[in-house]
């Protein structure tokens, strides 16, 4: 199996449609002191960021 078949799948709400979706581009960046994620949407075409909740991987809108 390949590298890309083993990885879960992170799917995410878009905030503008309300539709669960997977990702087209992901990129970590730091807003002040937190690390979030921008993230390319494909049911809007639209940017989004979103911030870890906790230590663990879980986001929140």
């Amino acid at each position: 199996m390949s590298d890309l078949q083993d990885k879960p799948k992170t799917l995410l709400n878009c905030p503008t449609t309300g539709r669960v979706v997977e990702p087209i581009r992901r990129v970590n960046v730091r807003v002040g002191s937190e690390m979030v994620m921008w993230w390319r949407c494909p049911a809007c075409q639209g940017w989004h960021l979103q911030k870890r909740k906790g230590k663990d991987t879980k986001l929140e809108d």
